[in-house]
């Protein structure tokens, strides 16, 4: 796979193209949002092991600097804090919008084409972006995060429930406990969702079991939602 970095107006991202891309066809795209002083380089990294035929991947980096120490720099959605500073996670989810705005309309993506995942806080900024937006994305991808009260509007009745939503999590995970996405599988069937939801034996991590079972979810989505475009 070809991966492409780009200094965009909004967020710099890797855009990782299939193998064998064939200019101006129409591929479904997949955004992938790393986790908490990560970067763009590190999610990218599991791209091939989902599909490396028949999406484009689009990987940016969070837009607050966290400094690692020891010369390393990572970035973040937000500052860690109790509670978490909700400017940031608001300033983040602005610039998060206008980066997905930029993506689809440079790659010509029609919305049930788009589908937003992430891990750790990525999965925690998909379900704040994705919940309150079932029009603009095909799915949401939950990979080892929490659902936190900012991202189920207060208004139910303004949510679409058939919006698809893939959750995988670690038993063994110490850094977000798998409470927290019993939790959010609760939550989310409690107000009229349908995730799919998956545990493994793992700690905070992304394994092959994981990557195998979401490619197996996308191609069944993306499936469903082109056929009944046409």
């Amino acid at each position: 796979m070809k991966s492409t970095r780009i200094d965009g107006p909004t967020l710099k991202h890797l855009v990782i193209y299939p193998e064998n891309y064939v200019p101006n066809k129409l591929y479904p795209v997949v955004i992938l949002l790393h986790g908490f002083g990560s970067n763009m380089h590190d999610i990218a990294a599991i791209a091939p092991h989902i599909d490396n035929d028949n999406y484009i991947y689009a990987c940016p980096n969070a837009p607050v600097p966290i400094d690692l120490g020891l010369g390393r720099k990572g970035f973040a959605w937000a500052s860690l804090g109790t509670p978490p500073s909700k400017n940031e996670y608001l300033n983040s989810q602005d610039i998060l919008l206008s980066f997905i705005r930029e993506l689809t309309d440079s790659l010509s993506t029609p919305k049930n084409h788009v589908v937003l995942g992430g891990f750790s806080q990525g999965a925690m900024m998909t379900y704040r972006l994705g919940i309150p937006r079932p029009q603009q994305f095909a799915g949401l991808v939950a990979l080892g995060g929490l659902l936190d009260d900012e991202a189920i509007p207060a208004n139910q009745a303004c949510i679409e429930k058939d919006q698809s939503i893939f959750i995988a999590h670690g038993t063994l995970d110490t850094v977000i406990p798998i409470e927290s996405a019993r939790d959010a599988k609760l939550r989310l069937e409690n107000v009229g969702f349908c995730p799919a939801y998956k545990e493994y034996p793992i700690a905070h991590e992304i394994n092959h079991d994981i990557l195998t079972d979401l490619s197996s979810w996308l191609k069944d989505l993306f499936s469903s939602k082109i056929e009944n475009s046409c």
